[in-house]
């Protein structure tokens, strides 16, 4: 936005971007191979997988919860 050169009300509105905000949730390719075998052989596979999972659930849910609460404050 500021190389943009935006206005400084229209910036107002944005935060800045914080090395922690650029995460990776998806799995790398190598963990989504053969993935069937893989679990039946490996138990630790499918709480490998059971885990990212349930991460990928909270993160959907926290994003639900934010829409919720930026419809409800613009009523």
């Amino acid at each position: 936005m500021l190389s943009l050169r935006a206005e400084e009300d229209t910036l107002v509105w944005y935060w800045a971007l914080e090395k922690d905000h650029l995460k990776d949730s998806t799995l790398a390719w190598f963990w989504t191979m053969d993935m069937q075998r893989d679990v039946e052989l490996n138990n630790w596979m499918s709480e490998f997988y059971r885990g990212h999972w349930l991460r990928a659930k909270a993160l959907k849910d926290r994003w639900e919860e934010e829409m919720e609460l930026l419809r409800a404050g613009g009523k």
